[in-house]
């Protein structure tokens, strides 16, 4: 079943590592990793998500946790919905390889560990600008459409790496540094 969590000024602590089996919304509120939403990152949890993920502005609190898109059925588009927020860690793991999208709207920041281990990463629809100021990892067969309209993929961290593992490497397009 689809999961919404809609509350004005309320912060949802998660208690444990959190899967949601199909639509995660988050309308009004802050879906939070750390147990105790302190800050203090003793008790951080990973989220995943294997229906649409969608958060409203302010509606994701990542600290250092992890979100996960996974997607394991076939020819399915599933959609980010980014709100503005920033995630520390992104897996995007869609097992039927290319035929499985997920297509983000909003600007996508990446803070931490960014990796695309299967599936296509659909960039081009909502003219996506990415920042990523952690580690990039793209597996062999994962691929990613980039957009056509002139977004920026940024790197801006201050140590970092990008590793693609494709035999044809990915045109991210127009790529900055700093």
């Amino acid at each position: 079943d689809d999961i919404t969590f809609n509350n004005t000024d309320t912060n949802f602590l998660l208690q444990g590592s959190f899967l949601a089996n199909d639509d995660l919304t988050v309308t009004a509120g802050t879906l939070d990793t750390d147990a105790d939403g302190a800050g203090a990152g003793t008790t951080i949890y990973n989220l995943t998500v294997k229906g649409n993920a969608s958060f409203a502005a302010t509606g994701f609190n990542a600290r250092t946790g992890l979100l996960a898109l996974f997607n394991d059925g076939a020819d399915e588009i599933k959609i980010l919905t980014t709100g503005g927020n920033t995630f520390h860690h992104l897996t995007i793991n869609h097992t039927a390889a290319t035929t499985n999208t997920a297509r983000v709207s909003g600007a996508l920041d990446v803070n931490g560990t960014f990796t695309l281990t299967d599936g296509t990463l659909d960039l081009d629809t909502n003219n996506v600008t990415v920042n990523a100021a952690g580690d990039v990892s793209i597996a062999s067969g994962a691929a990613i459409t980039k957009d056509v309209q002139g977004a920026v993929w940024t790197f801006d961290g201050t140590t970092q790496s990008y590793t693609d593992s494709n035999a044809t490497k990915q045109n991210l397009g127009v790529v900055t540094i700093g």
